[in-house]
């Protein structure tokens, strides 16, 4: 089919049909396109499949990747039937915690820009992406031709609450002229060649933004409130192996005690000597009410805070700490917990554990008050966002994913056993991220002969 189409002012591209006279908006085009039969041998939604398409690949050489020669292009359709394509600019934009010029946040930041609405919904997301050299044609030379990739944990983030009625679908890297499949599988190994990878918003995003802590359990956190925001209540040491009694302190654990207060480091020892859960929830609690101390002499009794306290353990068995302070007078564009963490394990490669805990006092304060007039309160703990864990991955190292523990709020006094059943038990960091992630630099599926 022979289409044309152009951008009007603001990036919304509309279409028209070779013959036709007028261009229509994205959703106008294809409902003329069924009226009038003029793809009668396509499903519908191959017509519009076939349509973005073409467009991606023309776009797609127009991108600034950086040395990677990463070239993306993507397509967003919202609620109205308007259509707005970004490509890829990794030159100009390019951020070591907030992520690159990427294609499909600049498409979102179009369609919020032209209806004036910052929390625009977007009812379709499409990318094509993948390694390539652009030719002095201005044409691309495919490093893998018909791989498929999908998107990175900045964009997943950026786009989650404006996808959440919407599907996601990855094309492969093609130049515009071959037929399309919309294909559904769990992974791009699910995939012929020329299917287009259709991906459900829940595919995208399993781990949900919070999960609900039993009622039963939930008062561990109400107690855990009253530790942080009491001074009179002290958190609990950390266990160590150094004796209590001085006079027991041998050369070995002396050297080692002197070389940990020497040293300058970001590191925890006394996680490296007790790996136990018991042990990384007390380091948790300590680290949020550190925190909270910092800031309530300085910003009066009733201010709005949220705590993140972030553990990564390497696979050298050393545990680096991060925590991030986010309220009303703070700045709210900063690096954010688990690339600080990164950043403070000296950006290692080879992440094996990352423990999380989120104290929120306004939250708890209304949690605490409904639980108070009557039964069945349950705590909403918050989960890590895609961003974060697509950070861990890339610092992963060729071992197994790293494990993800959240930890709720508590008063750092339970008991292993009681860690454990308030906690969400492990999950594979790569499986709660969701699919189709190797790297935002690396083809994730490659079909040669497109």
């Amino acid at each position: 089919m022979s289409i044309a189409w152009k951008e009007k002012e603001g990036g919304e591209i509309i279409l028209k049909g070779i013959e036709e006279k007028e261009f229509h908006r994205f959703s106008d085009f294809l409902a003329n396109i069924k009226k009038n039969g003029s793809f009668e041998a396509n499903a519908a939604h191959d017509m519009e499949l076939s349509v973005i398409n073409k467009l991606l690949a023309y776009y797609r050489p127009h991108a600034l990747p950086d040395e990677n020669g990463y070239y993306a292009a993507s397509a967003g359709v919202d609620s109205d039937g308007r259509l707005f394509t970004a490509v890829n600019n990794e030159v100009v934009i390019k951020h070591a915690f907030a992520g690159r010029g990427c294609a499909e946040t600049t498409m979102l930041r179009k369609c919020q820009e032209v209806g004036g609405n910052a929390n625009v919904e977007l009812n379709k997301v499409y990318l094509m992406s993948g390694r390539a050299t652009k030719l002095p044609s201005g044409a691309l030379k495919e490093e893998n031709a018909g791989s498929v990739s999908c998107l990175c944990g900045e964009c997943r983030q950026n786009l989650r609450a404006h996808t959440k009625n919407a599907d996601f679908i990855m094309l492969p890297t093609n130049d515009g002229s071959k037929n399309l499949k919309l294909a559904e599988a769990e992974s791009p190994s699910g995939l012929k060649p020329f299917n287009a990878w259709k991906i459900p918003h829940k595919q995208l995003y399993p781990l949900p933004e919070y999960r609900e802590l039993d009622s039963t359990l939930s008062r561990h956190v109400w107690d855990g409130y009253e530790a942080i925001t009491s001074d009179k209540v002290a958190i609990p040491e950390l266990s160590t192996g150094l004796p209590e009694d001085f006079s027991k302190l041998t050369p070995e654990l002396y050297a080692k005690l002197r070389n940990a207060y020497e040293r300058a480091d970001t590191a925890i020892p006394a996680l490296a000597d007790n790996t136990s859960l018991c042990n990384i929830n007390r380091a948790l609690v300590q680290l949020v009410k550190q925190a909270y101390s910092k800031h309530k002499k300085s910003n009066g009794v009733d201010f709005k805070i949220e705590i993140t306290a972030v553990l990564i353990k390497t696979d050298k068995g050393e545990y680096y700490p991060s925590v991030l302070v986010n309220g009303d007078l703070w700045l709210p564009s900063k690096p954010p917990e688990i690339p600080t963490a990164l950043s403070n394990a000296y950006n290692q490669v080879g992440i094996s554990e990352v423990s999380t805990m989120t104290f929120n006092n306004h939250q708890l304060q209304n949690e605490r008050t409904d639980a108070a007039q009557g039964e069945g309160v349950k705590h909403r703990v918050k989960m890590p966002d895609p961003a974060g864990l697509g950070r861990l991955l890339k610092n992963a190292g060729k071992g197994p994913p790293p494990s993800l523990h959240v930890v709720p709020i508590n008063n750092g006094t339970l008991s292993e056993e009681l860690v454990r059943a308030i906690s969400e038990p492990p999950m594979d960091v790569s499986k709660a991220f969701g699919p189709g992630y190797a790297s935002n630099k690396q083809q994730i599926s490659s079909r040669r002969g497109v």
